[in-house]
């Protein structure tokens, strides 16, 4: 499996998996039992390294298509594919829409617009 990579995570990253904050307790790291903390981890980089609002959709996007290579990959004659493509649109959707603060924390106001 060929994963997107657009901010060179270093193979040592460490994140805390899917969901931010208290979140991240409650957010599964799996898709129908599929694990798909290697696209949380590399969304995890693309947030702490990421500088400007097109680097924040450039890294949701990769994200997306990082999911859909792990569930299209996971595709066997009892694996849900068609549910585990759109819950991997859910927790995209979820990012688009809710990632900012996640995404801002720490960075300069004037990166911000």
């Amino acid at each position: 499996m060929k994963f997107r990579d657009d901010f060179n995570t270093p193979y040592d990253y460490k994140s805390n998996g899917c969901g931010s904050g208290w979140l991240a307790k409650l957010i599964p790291n799996t898709i129908y039992g599929v694990s798909i903390r290697e696209a949380c981890r590399r969304h995890d980089y693309s947030y702490e390294v990421g500088k400007t609002a097109e680097d924040k959709i450039i890294g949701d996007n990769q994200f997306l298509l990082n999911l859909l290579a792990i569930v299209e990959d996971a595709d066997k004659w009892y694996y849900p594919t068609k549910l585990a493509r759109l819950r991997a649109v859910d927790y995209y959707s979820a990012v688009r829409d809710h990632g900012d603060k996640a995404y801002w924390d720490g960075k300069d106001d004037e990166s911000n617009s």
